[in-house]
């Protein structure tokens, strides 16, 4: 399984055969790219209300060790166990064998490998390098 965030347009996406492109719904109010993550994450959304603490807390994907570590995924922990739903985040990495993995660009923001994240913060692999070569390092496997 593959996740791809694209910044605008899914249309060129759509035209590739074997590609299933899916989208995510609308919501009311305000809404984090750190929240849309951690829901990713947890396979479940809540309204913001329903947390001691509308917003998350910031999140880092910082590169160590052939992975990463989601800075901030401790406090994004300890909000979700406080909510009144059940609430995992990292529950979708935590599922897979081995682990979720990311690969990026070099040199922009990769919060977006939070999604990949398990249920202590950690990415099993942290692929970065140039556009050109993300099709080919999407496709290897860790």
């Amino acid at each position: 399984m593959v996740l791809a965030f694209v910044p605008t347009g899914g249309a060129a996406l759509g035209s590739v055969s074997a590609l299933s492109v899916g989208i995510m719904s609308a919501t009311e109010g305000g809404y984090t790219t750190e929240q849309l993550l951690l829901d990713i994450t947890q396979g479940a959304r809540i309204a913001s209300s329903a947390y001691a603490h509308a917003r998350p807390p910031p999140l880092t994907v910082r590169p160590v060790a052939g992975g990463a570590v989601v800075e901030g995924w401790a406090a994004a922990r300890r909000r979700a166990e406080r909510a009144p739903q059940l609430l995992r985040p990292g529950l979708l990495a935590s599922s897979i064998p081995g682990g979720g993995a990311y690969a990026g660009i070099t040199g922009a923001d990769h919060i977006d490998g939070a999604a990949a994240a398990d249920g202590e913060g950690r990415v099993a692999a942290l692929s970065l390098g140039s556009p050109s070569t993300l099709p080919a390092r999407t496709a290897e496997r860790p």
